[in-house]
This record gives structure tokens, sequence and C-alpha cells, in this order.
């Protein structure tokens, strides 16, 4: 299970991490550092919209692990460095596929591929990418109206893509 505690923790020991991101998140949102993931505020008010829809398939090595594979899928599917993707494999299982693009690089990754390091990173990615966003958002007024734009267009994408995948699933596309 993700610990945003102990994630903050370790942020606290990075030096360039605690200058860049804790230090400004405990700035903005005092209270908040103390409290669960579930009860950030960022969570509360985007992250928690992305409903976890359908189970995937994980890795083979972790499937005795207490990942919250749920919480994946959410962070993945609101995140504005990645794209979520599905696809059916030969066994018809669904796979979870995370597109991200760096500069001129794009990677793909199979969610059921990953090493258990990779997971962990995924998730502390995810996690200091929304404490950045709701960082601006508290600081920057025209900030905030861009990024509540952009969840807004992350959030309809993730809906009409749910949407679309029930449609398929019952045979009506």
């Amino acid at each position: 299970m993700f610990d945003f505690n102990k994630f903050c923790k370790k942020l606290e020991k990075d030096p360039k991490k605690k200058e860049e991101v804790l230090h400004k998140y405990i700035d903005k949102l005092p209270g908040d550092i103390n409290l669960k993931l579930e009860e950030q505020k960022w969570y509360k008010q985007y992250i928690v919209e992305f409903k976890p829809n359908f189970e995937y398939e994980t890795p083979e090595a972790l499937k005795d692990q207490l990942f919250e594979w749920g919480l994946l899928q959410s962070l993945v599917a609101g995140s504005f460095s990645s794209d979520i993707d599905y696809r059916k494999n030969s066994e018809n299982k669904i796979e979870m596929i995370i597109h991200v693009q760096s500069g001129d690089v794009f990677v793909t990754k199979n969610v059921k591929d990953l090493w258990e390091f990779q997971v962990l990173r995924l998730f502390e990615i995810y996690v200091e990418e929304n404490m950045n966003l709701q960082i601006l958002i508290e600081s920057y007024q025209n900030e905030k109206e861009d990024i509540e734009n952009q969840r807004r267009k992350r959030l309809q994408k993730w809906n009409d893509m749910i949407n679309t995948q029930k449609l398929e699933k019952i045979g009506m596309l």
C-alpha cells in the first residue's frame, strides 16, 4: 500500500526535492502534509473522480503484494504527463498500458511487465506530480484556471474512454 506520509519523509531526505516540493507544499497546504493520501486536497477534488472501472493484469511476481492497483489506475488516468490505454491479451484479459512522452521520446509500458521498484516509483511520480500541481493552484490564479481546465479535459477523456469500453463490452460498438 502506498503510504503518503512515508513518501513525504523520503522527500525530506532528498535536499533538492525537499526544497522544490515538500517545503512549497507545506507552505501552501500546511495541514495537509500530515493527512492520508485520500485526504489530500488534490486527491479529493480530482483523482477520486477517476474511478477504477475494471481490474487489469498485474505483474505475476506481485500478485501477493498489497499494491493499490485501483489507485495506480486513477493516478495514471489523471496524470498530465501520461496517457492510459487498455487492451485485451491472447487470454482475453485486460492489460493496462501507460504511455509517457518526454520531449521527443515516447515510452510505452505494460503494467503487467513492471518490476516492484518500477511500480513503487510510478506511485511516487504521480503523487509528486499532483503535489506540484496543487502548489501551482494555490500559488497562481492563472495557473489554477489552466490546471482546472486541463483536469476537466482529462476527466472527460477518461469518461469517454470508459463509456466506449462499456459499449464494446456489451457489443454495442
